[in-house]
């Protein structure tokens, strides 16, 4: 497979941009028989239009959402658009636009749509890409196992898109917006996907607690005790928390959590109610039973973890090419949590990617409100998983 990334920063002129994206992409690589492109966008572009410029200029479906910030081989960017174009002879690829995401039926349309991808490839699906719109009521770790069930535990990569400002914006597919489906993309053909994902490990404290009560995006009790008052149990001021307009406290200090399969990940939380002490959380809360620990994420997290990802992702390319196998593609999402936390030094995480990226490889990625990526990978099947704070990259 090649692949080529493109950014430009003109966000005004839609078939202006979509041609210096193009011009781009064709001196970089020749288009071959099979090709896709992946759109990410500043909240100010018409992505919808730039798409349908896109499709005419090279020939290729887009997909892709609006994001915060974008990150490839160069580093970081802002208010820009962000280009990346995938092709192949042998390795196919086929993506479709979901049901709305809705309570109740979310797990249906999840299997449908990764069926309706995958019915249109001729070679076997290796590896799927989604994109999934933030802010619409449903519980993405749901739609994540939906997606690994009915793929019978493929790789899942993806994200969630992260200017909530503008949510009709949120997911292009087909040259239109939407803000209620999901893009799913799905890659067919001799691909071999290995992932690293960096997530915040740094405790608050040796304090831990177990969820006993929560629903969906919501934890009520941690330890028998309402959220509000486990959080207070390290000493932290509830009132303060609540009422920091900034939000400070949501950013700098994630839930670390253990599931029950003993896997860590993050969450981040949205916000407290100081009516009955409880959470919410980005994306979903894990489910009751898991341990949660009070995390610290600081500005000199984010170049070490960043570090620790890209070195496990280069080391697992290296041990993937030893009978001559060729990695030339890496997709990238990171947690706005981390953007909001590098202000105003936001070039922290792009330097090292900049530092670290092969010659010969392209990566492209974007900041996102969750980050979909398996936590592993044996004998073709994945263990998805959602996470916030994170870091993830995927190599094929």
């Amino acid at each position: 497979m090649k692949s080529a990334v493109a950014v430009t920063k003109e966000i005004d002129d839609m078939r202006l941009a979509a041609e210096e994206l193009a011009a781009s992409i064709r001196g970089q690589l020749t288009l071959q028989k099979h090709r896709f492109g992946l759109l990410y966008y500043d909240y100010e572009v018409e992505g919808d239009e730039l798409a349908r410029y896109l499709e005419a200029e090279l020939e290729l479906p887009v997909m892709g959402c609006s994001a915060i910030a974008t990150l490839d081989g160069d580093g970081y960017h802002e208010m820009e658009a962000m280009l990346m174009v995938l092709t192949d002879d042998l390795c196919e690829f086929s993506a479709a636009l979901s049901d709305p995401l809705e309570k109740g039926t979310m797990e249906e349309s999840a299997a449908k749509v990764y069926h309706e991808a995958a019915s249109r490839l001729s070679t076997r699906p290796a590896l799927i890409y989604a994109l999934v719109p933030d802010d619409i009521g449903v519980t993405f770790d749901q739609c994540l196992e939906a997606l690994s069930k009915a793929s019978d535990r493929l790789p899942v990569l993806g994200g969630i898109n992260s200017t909530t400002a503008t949510m009709e914006k949120a997911v292009v597919f087909g040259g239109g917006f939407s803000d209620r489906r999901a893009a799913v993309l799905v890659i067919g053909g001799d691909i071999r996907p290995v992932c690293s994902i960096a997530n915040v490990s740094r405790r608050f404290s040796d304090r831990a607690g177990t969820i006993t009560r929560a629903k969906d995006q919501v934890i009520y009790e941690v330890d028998g005790v309402s959220f509000a008052d486990f959080i207070a149990s390290y000493g932290l001021d509830i009132g303060s928390i609540v009422s920091d307009p900034n939000r400070v406290f949501y950013q700098n200090y994630p839930l670390l959590v253990r599931g029950d399969d003993g896997v860590d990940f993050v969450r981040i939380i949205r916000g407290i109610n100081p009516a009955d002490g409880s959470a919410d959380a980005f994306a979903g809360f894990p489910a009751e039973g898991a341990t949660v620990a009070l995390g610290v994420f600081e500005r000199e997290e984010i170049r070490r973890t960043v570090e620790t990802a890209m070195d496990e992702l280069l080391a697992r390319m290296a041990e993937g090419e030893k009978d001559g196998y060729r990695y030339s593609t890496v997709l990238c999402v990171s947690c706005a949590a981390r953007h909001a936390i590098m202000n105003p030094r936001y070039d922290v995480e792009g330097g090292v990617i900049r530092e670290k990226t092969r010659s010969g490889i392209s990566l492209g990625g974007f900041y996102s409100h969750g980050e979909l990526c398996p936590t592993s990978i044996s004998e073709d099947r994945a263990q998805n998983r959602l996470h916030n704070g994170s870091i993830v990259f995927c190599a094929f």
